[in-house]
């Protein structure tokens, strides 16, 4: 099995590749660096599976067009993009801290985003639209109410797998 990732953080990196050491019967590549910028390092129809564990949706607009984009690039035919905590305008954060663009927030604070720089928010139209190159495989909103959490938030984002054709 080979398992790549792209991580921003070098301590983070660093913990990965100690962590990856002990899958002696795994091929693995941590690459430092930004999934922002393009081209990803690698090939085309390369990977079977991308993961984006809630990291998608801390961008604007425009490079989550191009995040997806690359995801597809890379990605075999029938390869997975499996996503995570996208998160729903239906969040009761939605429209807190500074709009940078149309659904996008930076500076929100509070419990949960307090040193988060910046959140897009999305709805299942968008969604469609975003991932309109792939066939929607699952696409599940969710909302989790948390009445004991400091803020007594709730929590509203979209789990999606998607399937390049």
């Amino acid at each position: 099995m080979n398992v790549s990732g792209i991580e921003v953080s070098p301590s983070a990196c660093t913990a990965a590749e100690q962590r990856l050491e002990e899958f002696k019967d795994i091929t693995t590549q941590v690459v430092c660096g930004n999934f922002c910028d393009r081209p990803l390092p690698f090939d085309a129809s390369f990977l079977d599976l991308v993961v984006d564990r809630g990291a998608v949706t801390h961008n604007v607009l425009s490079d989550i067009r191009g995040i997806l984009a690359e995801s597809y690039r890379a990605l075999k035919r029938g390869g997975l993009v499996f996503s995570i905590h996208l998160f729903s305008d239906r969040d009761s954060r939605f429209g807190r801290g500074r709009e940078v663009e149309r659904n996008t927030y930076a500076e929100i604070g509070g419990y949960s985003f307090k040193d988060v720089p910046i959140v897009h928010f999305t709805n299942l139209r968008e969604v469609e639209e975003l991932y309109a190159d792939f066939e929607l495989v699952v696409v599940e909103e969710q909302t989790i109410r948390r009445p004991y959490h400091p803020e007594e938030e709730e929590a509203a984002h979209f789990t999606i797998v998607a399937r390049k054709p």
